[in-house]
């Protein structure tokens, strides 16, 4: 299938991201990675800072967890973290995987609000939240 377009485009809708890349550029092309790379990345910010603060308020509340702030980072060594202040971080790119995937790291950080540790403390509250 030929195509007329001379520029890259990408489009997201309803969870769905594509990608079209004009049929005499080559996929390879560094200049499309990293268009592609920094726009993936732009969506994924903007989902994460849209769906997590919500998601962790209500996961907070069900469960009786407080914290203090919600942060999301391109880190790519670690889904979360949480810090002695009750400050959680979040990468954007959890934001990739299933939502019952992104719950279960909500609820880890979350439980270190209680245990700054991966005690076994840490882990039977971990295991309550999510049900073993």
């Amino acid at each position: 299938m030929q195509s007329n377009d001379t520029k890259l485009r990408i489009t997201a809708q309803n969870k769905v991201i594509s990608i079209t890349v004009p049929c005499n550029v080559p996929i390879e092309n560094p200049q499309i990675q990293q268009t592609i790379e920094e726009t993936l990345q732009e969506i994924l910010r903007k989902e994460a800072k849209y769906y997590l603060p919500q998601r962790t308020a209500e996961l907070a509340k069900q469960w009786g967890f407080s914290y203090s702030k919600i942060s999301i980072r391109s880190a790519r060594t670690r889904w979360g973290s949480c810090n002695s202040h009750k400050n959680l971080m979040f990468s954007l790119f959890i934001m990739t995987l299933p939502y019952e995937h992104i719950d279960h790291i909500i609820l880890h950080e979350l439980c270190h609000t209680v245990h700054m540790n991966h005690s076994a403390e840490f882990y039977a509250l971990l295991n309550t939240c999510c049900n073993g």
